[in-house]
């Protein structure tokens, strides 16, 4: 399991925060210690940073940019006999339809097809999104991927984010232990994998949020793209 947080803003908001509640959830918070690396994006504005490091993230400090519209972050606990090496690392970043896309994912996916590689689970999700979002929208190349993964593979959770400077999915497709929790306000959107404050709501499972930042505001959708998963996929 894997700790991790994001944000999309209609304007420029601290990052520091965040970063200190991942840290905290890493170090203390459920399954703890997520001491097997960390990373993050950020977007503001006509700027993208990211980083990846193996250090616990306690061990570490946030130097990133201090304020940003959209942003991510990522405590990893790997799972047993994975690497520990800067490719596993969160987020996975990818360029596509004149965007830079950052994926952040909670969870395991076990048995999928050889023909789609031989690389970590969370790398698997990025790389199939990658290749569909060429030729769609982003909600699209997340739902035919999720598609291919449910009909494929065993899985405890597909939990993950994917952000740009203008889109921000999350997705909760999971089993009881991997949840996810979110507040809304008008101008902001915020998720995690532990709720920061007592007002933050569980995201309901087999559901995707799209949130869109068009202009100065968010367009914030909730779509249920299955019925709950199914007891074999646990």
């Amino acid at each position: 399991m894997c700790r991790m947080i994001g944000f999309i803003s209609s304007k420029p908001i601290e990052v520091a925060e965040y970063f200190e509640a991942v840290k905290k959830q890493a170090q203390y918070g459920k399954h703890a210690p997520h001491k097997d690396g960390w990373g993050f994006a950020t977007y503001g504005k006509d700027e993208f940073n990211f980083k990846k490091s193996l250090k616990p993230i306690w061990e570490d400090v946030y130097k990133g940019p201090s304020e940003a519209e959209v942003a991510v972050i990522h405590a990893r606990q790997a799972s047993p006999n994975t690497k520990i090496i800067y490719q596993n690392a969160h987020p996975f970043v990818f360029q596509q339809n004149n965007e830079i896309w950052s994926l952040i994912h909670n969870g395991g996916i076990k048995s999928y097809p050889n023909s789609w590689g031989n690389e970590l689970d969370s790398k698997i999700i990025a790389n199939l999104i990658e290749g569909r979002i060429r030729n769609s929208d982003a909600l699209t190349a997340v739902k035919d991927s999720v598609n291919l993964i449910k009909e494929n593979c065993v899985f405890s959770s597909i939990n993950f984010f994917l952000a740009s400077s203008k889109v921000f999915i999350v997705l909760r497709l999971s089993d009881d232990s991997h949840k996810l929790f979110y507040k809304i306000q008008d101008d902001l959107f915020e998720v995690s994998t532990e709720p920061v404050e007592t007002d933050w709501i569980e995201m309901e499972n087999s559901t995707i949020f799209y949130v869109q930042k068009i202009e100065n505001t968010l367009k914030i959708e909730k779509i249920r793209i299955f019925a709950e998963p199914d007891q074999n996929n646990r």
